[in-house]
C-alpha cells in the first residue's frame, strides 16, 4: 500500500491511498460470485444466472460497494499509520477499482486542530456585578404587597390604578342606541384605552352607577395596544366621518369601580407570605437573600462566558470549517429546523457552535496540563447535590450514574467545574457595578 498525504493550511486533510491488486486479491471477483448465488434475475432460476448478465448488469455497482468496503479498511490503518486525528466527517473518493487492477483513493476529512496554551493564568476580564440595597428590598416588598392586594369597591372617583366592571353601547349623536346595538359587558383596566384612543381621558373620575357618553375614533377591535390618547371633541364629533377618520360614540355606565387594596407592611403580612417567618425583618432578610442569590448566580453565569471568551482569545488556533459546519447539520437535524429557515440559524448559531469547541478542546488541553481529575468526594457530593435538588433517594441517584454515559457526563461537568475554578482563581476580575435592576436588565441579553 502507498499513501500520498497533502494537508492544507487550513487543517483539511486528503489522503491518497495505492493499493496493489495483488494485496486486494479475489475479493472484487468473489463479491461477484456471492451476488450471482444469491440473485433472483428474471428469466433465470434462482443463483444459476450466468456470470457474464451479472457483471453486465449490476458489475460496477457491486464492485463500487466492495471497493468502498475495502477502501475503509486500509483507511484505518493507515490512518493510525500517519498518526492522523479526523475531527469532523470522513469522505471516501474512489479513483479507480475493477476487477485485476489496483484500487486508487482518496480520504478527505478535517484534521482534529492542534491546541496550543499559550496563556491560560491571569486572565483579565470585566463582569457585570450589584449590590442590594435597602432600596431594591423594598421595592421588591412592595411587589410582593401588590402580589397579595386585594380588590375592593368603591363609591369615590375612579383613578388611573382602578379596575372597573362596565357596560356600553354603541349610540348616534343624540345619545340613542343605534339599531340592532345591544349593550356589552366589559372588564375595564386603565392604560391601554380599550375601547379606542381617548378612552382613559374620558372615562377618569367617573363613579359606580354613572353614565357618561364617550367619543372615540373608530377601531376593529375592543382591547387595543397601548396608544397616545386623544379626547374626541364635539366639534370632531359633529364632522363626516370620513374627514376625521371615522368616529363611534357609546353610552358607559360604570357598574363597578374597585381600587386595589394593599396589605399592611407588618408581622401579619410576613406570616401570611411565609408561617416560618416571626416579623417582617423577616421577610426582608428573605427578599434580599433570594436577590443576592440570583445576582450570584447571575455573576457566575457571566463571568464563565468573560472567562471562555478571553481563553479563546488568548489561545487561538486553525478549525476547519467544516468541523462547525457538522455540529450546525447535527443541531438542526436534532431540532428539526426546516430547510427554509437553516441559513437563518446557521447565521445565528455559527459563532456561539465555534466558540463552545474551541472551549471543549482548551479545556481538555488544560485538564491534561493540571492533571485534573474527580475524586471519590467530588462525586459523592455531586450525587448528594443532585438527590436534594430532585428530591430523591441518593441510591436512585447512584443507580442512575452506574450507567457509563451517565456517568461520563457527570464526569464532565465536574472536570468543566474544576477548569473554571482554576481560571477564575487566577484571573484578574474587574468588577462593573451597577443598579439591581441595570444588572438583572444586562443579565438578559
Amino acid at each position: 500500500m502507498n499513501i500520498e498525504r497533502d494537508i492544507s493550511a487550513d487543517g483539511q486533510a486528503t489522503i491518497h491511498f495505492e493499493v496493489s491488486k495483488d494485496e486486494i486479491g479475489n475479493r472484487l471477483p468473489d463479491a461477484i460470485e456471492q451476488f450471482r448465488r444469491r440473485a433472483n434475475i428474471p428469466g433465470f432460476r434462482p443463483g444459476k444466472a450466468p456470470l457474464s448478465v451479472i457483471k453486465k448488469r449490476y458489475g460496477d455497482e457491486i464492485m463500487a460497494e466492495k471497493a468502498e468496503e475495502i477502501a475503509k479498511e486500509y483507511m484505518m490503518d493507515g490512518l493510525k499509520n500517519e498518526d492522523l486525528k479526523p475531527g469532523g466527517k470522513i469522505t471516501i473518493n474512489l479513483k479507480k477499482f475493477g476487477i485485476d487492477e489496483d484500487l486508487h483513493f482518496a480520504v478527505i476529512f478535517p484534521l482534529q486542530p492542534e491546541v496550543e496554551l499559550l496563556k491560560y493564568k491571569e486572565l483579565s476580564v470585566t463582569a457585570n456585578h450589584a449590590k442590594v440595597t435597602d432600596e431594591d428590598v423594598e421595592s421588591e416588598l412592595q411587589a410582593f404587597r401588590h402580589d397579595h392586594a386585594v380588590l375592593q369597591s368603591v363609591d369615590t372617583p375612579a383613578n388611573a390604578e382602578s379596575k372597573m366592571s362596565l357596560e356600553f353601547v354603541e349610540v348616534d349623536p343624540s345619545g340613542l342606541p343605534l339599531i340592532n346595538a345591544k349593550p356589552t359587558e366589559l372588564e375595564f383596566s386603565f392604560g391601554v384605552d380599550m375601547l379606542g384612543p381617548g378612552t382613559d381621558e374620558q372615562l377618569i373620575g367617573i363613579c359606580a352607577g354613572e353614565t357618561r357618553k364617550v367619543s372615540v375614533r373608530s377601531i376593529s377591535n375592543l382591547v387595543q395596544p397601548a396608544s397616545p390618547s386623544k379626547i374626541i371633541t364635539p366639534e370632531e364629533a359633529s364632522k363626516p366621518a370620513e374627514a376625521i377618520g371615522g368616529i363611534r360614540m357609546y353610552s358607559v355606565e360604570a357598574k363597578r369601580v374597585e381600587v386595589m387594596e394593599l396589605p399592611a407592611v407588618d408581622d401579619d403580612f410576613a406570616k401570611k407570605i411565609d408561617p416560618s417567618f416571626s416579623s417582617i425583618d423577616d421577610l426582608r432578610g428573605m427578599i434580599k437573600m433570594r436577590i443576592s442569590g440570583l445576582i450570584a448566580f447571575s455573576f457566575q453565569k457571566i463571568l464563565r462566558t468573560q472567562l471562555i471568551n478571553k481563553l479563546v482569545e488568548e489561545n487561538p488556533f486553525v478549525i476547519h470549517p467544516s468541523i462547525v459546519d457538522n455540529f450546525l447539520e447535527e443541531s438542526m437535524e436534532t431540532q428539526k429546523v426546516k430547510s427554509s429557515d437553516r441559513k437563518d440559524y446557521i447565521e445565528k448559531n455559527r459563532h456561539e457552535f465555534e466558540q463552545e469547541y474551541r472551549w471543549i478542546l482548551l479545556r481538555s488541553k488544560i485538564i491534561d496540563t493540571e492533571k485534573l481529575s474527580p475524586s471519590e468526594n467530588d462525586v459523592e457530593m455531586e450525587f448528594e447535590q443532585i438527590a436534594a435538588q430532585s428530591n430523591v433517594e441518593i441510591e436512585k441517584v447512584r443507580e442512575h450514574y452506574n450507567d457509563k454515559d451517565n456517568y461520563h457526563n457527570l464526569v464532565d461537568t465536574i472536570l468543566e467545574r474544576k477548569v473554571l475554578k482554576l481560571l477564575a482563581e487566577s484571573a484578574n476580575i474587574e468588577k462593573r457595578n451597577m443598579s439591581v435592576m441595570e444588572f438583572l436588565q444586562a443579565s438578559k441579553n
